[in-house]
């Protein structure tokens, strides 16, 4: 799951205050009571990475942070955006029918794409397991496709 921006900042900045607070070995300290690499660990408190929400948790429960705290402006932001009246401009309707329109024949068109593929492999695994060559399976499908 990627985690909206201000999640992150918010982790991060918090993270960095206990950093000075714990002071030398904070890294160290996080590795061992998180399970997570140094490496991991330094790219995080170092803000090189973002760490994962699962992470976020994890280091946070360590700091003794409490992780819904950073969530709680972006649930404000997300009921605020929930509550907002739809367009009434006839034309940007128009205009957000056609790009939905067009979002759900992608969909479909990449939906159907991977049947297809789900379709060969398991066909090129029947094959392999009946003894059968994949080139010929591949040569087969090339010229019917």
């Amino acid at each position: 799951m990627i985690l909206p921006k201000t999640i992150n900042e918010r982790f991060y900045k918090a993270l960095l205050e206990k950093k000075n607070e714990y002071g030398r070995g904070f890294n160290k300290f996080l590795c061992g009571e998180t399970g997570y690499s140094s490496g991991y660990i330094s790219q995080v408190v170092n803000g090189n990475q973002d760490a994962s929400q699962e992470a976020q948790i994890k280091i946070s429960g360590t700091c003794g942070l409490d992780y819904k705290s950073f969530l709680k402006d972006d649930q404000i932001k997300r009921e605020n955006i929930e509550t907002e009246q739809p367009p009434t401009n006839s034309k940007e309707v128009e205009q957000l029918s056609r790009e939905i329109k067009l979002f759900e024949e992608i969909v479909k068109m990449k939906d159907d794409k991977i049947a297809s593929l789900e379709k060969i492999v398991a066909e090129l695994k029947n094959k392999r397991s009946d003894g059968t060559s994949l080139g010929g399976a591949l040569t087969s499908k090339t010229r019917a496709g």
